[in-house]
């Protein structure tokens, strides 16, 4: 437990702290947010933030300075509650354990985050990046992160027998699971076929990235969707798009062409939650080019965007978000609006030693 935690009434505002804040803190600016912060809110992090902490360290950097940042901070650790079958629920798990011992736990538990990692290649080759890597690799890519996965849900049942349970108890147990295992192996890499065959002609028949390809077929210009202000940003880019004829003439709709969707096709038998739609709205506003982020097709650049998405959909169950990315802080703010999500989006910037939102 936190030390100035109270489990029966804490009905202070959860405000989702973004990982260019926490480095900014790591850097001794931006200092006036930690003395009194926790006695009106709650300072939360994701998992995407334990991500990007072990890729620092992973670079060479130290994870220490980031983890002691958060505990600072009094932070609470959240994370979307998954069912039996990893797809995520819109509800989430709150944490109050240590940051240093969440992220141990992280770094030992990493074969979800392979899985996850996996399936945003595809994206990746949309943007024009990795330009060694085939469609098909990235499809046995997948599937082997998803068998990965499921040889670790296997392993602990090796120890009941140390608990005394019965050999033949554990073994129909395996059966029962191995058997479950190959019904979703065999249903995963079914979607994941149709998500490859519906950007394998759009990939080979091209030089240009799909994105630069989106773009050019909308006829949408970056610098003049940044002219846009609020309100109303995904609808005033909405009447950029179906300036284009294919597009007026079309039955495609606002929310689908944000991916503003009922359903997910990697979990067609689950409703999307709007945190979901959080992460289909922002990055169609970084394709068509609303602030977008730079150098897309570039890997590192990629994973940056990847996880901003992420810590944008986590915002969803806060009360706020705080970061002092611009770019960010404008796609995030237009998603928010669109999705009538009241979070609060605020940009924390330092001017003469004083932070101000």
């Amino acid at each position: 437990m936190l030390p100035r935690y109270s489990e029966l009434d804490d009905a202070r505002p959860l405000v989702y702290i973004d990982q260019n804040v926490i480095d900014a803190l790591r850097k001794q600016k931006l200092l006036g947010i930690i003395p009194n912060f926790h006695k009106d809110f709650r300072a939360v992090y994701s998992d995407e933030t334990l991500k990007e902490i072990k890729r620092a360290a992973d670079g060479g950097g130290d994870a220490k300075p980031f983890l002691q940042v958060l505990c600072e901070l009094d932070a609470y650790h959240i994370r979307r509650v998954t069912d039996s079958n990893f797809v995520p629920q819109n509800e989430i798990l709150i944490r109050s354990l240590s940051p240093f011992q969440l992220y141990d736990e992280y770094a030992n538990n990493l074969n979800l985050e392979y899985l996850i990692e996996s399936q945003t290649l595809i994206n990746q080759k949309m943007m024009g990046g990795l330009p060694d890597m085939s469609l098909t690799e990235i499809e046995m890519h997948i599937i082997n992160a998803f068998e990965r996965l499921h040889d670790d849900i296997l392993k602990p049942l090796d120890d009941l027998g140390e608990d005394g349970l019965p050999q033949a108890f554990i073994d129909n147990l395996k059966k029962n699971i191995e058997s479950n295992q190959e019904e979703q192996l065999t249903k995963f890499k079914r979607l994941v076929k149709q998500s490859i065959a519906a950007f394998q002609t759009q990939v080979d028949s091209s030089e240009l990235s799909i994105l630069l390809q989106f773009r050019e077929n909308l006829n949408v210009n970056p610098l003049r969707l940044n002219n846009i202000t609020p309100p109303n940003v995904v609808e005033q880019i909405w009447q950029e798009v179906i300036k284009n004829d294919v597009m007026a003439n079309s039955e495609v709709t606002i929310e689908q062409f944000f991916g503003v969707t009922e359903k997910s096709p990697a979990f067609p038998e689950h409703d999307n939650a709007p945190s979901d739609h959080v992460i289909g709205v922002y990055q169609i506003l970084n394709m068509v080019g609303y602030y977008p982020d730079k150098k897309p097709h570039d890997s590192n650049s990629f994973v940056s965007t990847s996880s901003d998405m992420m810590h944008a959909s986590m915002g969803y169950y806060c009360s706020a978000i705080m970061s002092c990315d611009d770019r960010f802080v404008k796609k995030t703010s237009a998603a928010y609006e669109f999705l009538n999500i009241p979070t609060h989006v605020l940009h924390v910037v330092e001017e003469n030693k004083k932070v101000t939102c």
